[in-house]
């Protein structure tokens, strides 16, 4: 390019998530060969003179490559204490797809704004959902404080009911902040969870992982009944 520095060729291959069988014995047959791929062939499927990343699912564990895990922007600690910091990145991001960056144009007051960033669980895809949903419930604009609980009663609705197979896990994940991925004999629920951002993985020093926050109270309740 002329007159930049060429910084090389960045090849991302995505979506290899997608290899799934249906049933539990056919599961664990494709995630063996994704893990005997990258562990064996790593250096056979990489592309040359250039950089190639391969996004996989987290029940990928492979040893081979620079692995880096890529979770969700941390909007509560794992003490349930609100994170401003992410709090602030995700309000900043939202205000990136409104015309001149007014979000007064769609939402009523900063509580709203956050009420929306705290329900998303820090998930980009999430929120934007939320905010489309605010935008479908909307009568006129800016919305009032009851249309965005009315759009967070919507998406979190959307995730229901849930199987359970998957309550169980979700409350594991609830008591351990962790995903049993080592003892646990039925990852294709494990990873069914994951898809569906059912559980969020986050990082401050190590990785921790927990239930969604818009099915916090669906599996407390659980625990009390």
């Amino acid at each position: 390019m002329e007159g930049r520095d060429w910084k090389g060729l960045v090849v991302i291959v995505d979506s290899l998530d997608h290899n799934r069988a249906v049933d539990s014995e056919k599961f664990q047959q494709v995630r063996r060969a994704l893990v005997n791929l990258f562990d064996k062939d790593y250096q056979n499927i990489r592309l040359a003179r250039c950089h190639t990343v391969f996004t996989l699912p987290l029940y990928v564990q492979v040893a081979s490559g620079a692995m880096r895990r890529v979770t969700n922007i941390k909007v509560r600690g794992r003490d349930g204490e609100v994170d401003e910091n992410g709090v602030d990145a995700l309000r900043a991001l939202l205000r990136l797809r409104v015309p001149g960056g007014d979000l007064t144009r769609l939402l009523p007051s900063e509580k709203a704004e956050r009420e929306l960033v705290l329900a998303s669980g820090g998930h980009l895809r999430i929120l934007l959902m939320l905010a489309m949903e605010v935008e479908i419930q909307a009568e006129s604009l800016p919305v009032d404080e009851a249309t965005v609980r009315v759009a967070i009663d919507q998406v979190r609705n959307g995730m229901l009911p849930i199987a359970d197979d998957e309550r169980e896990l979700l409350r594991r994940v609830a008591r351990d902040q962790d995903v049993p991925l080592s003892t646990q004999e039925r990852w294709d629920v494990a990873s069914r969870l994951l898809d569906q951002h059912f559980v969020l993985g986050y990082q401050n020093g190590d990785t921790w992982y927990d239930v969604h926050p818009l099915l916090a109270d669906e599996i407390r309740t659980d625990e009390i009944g």
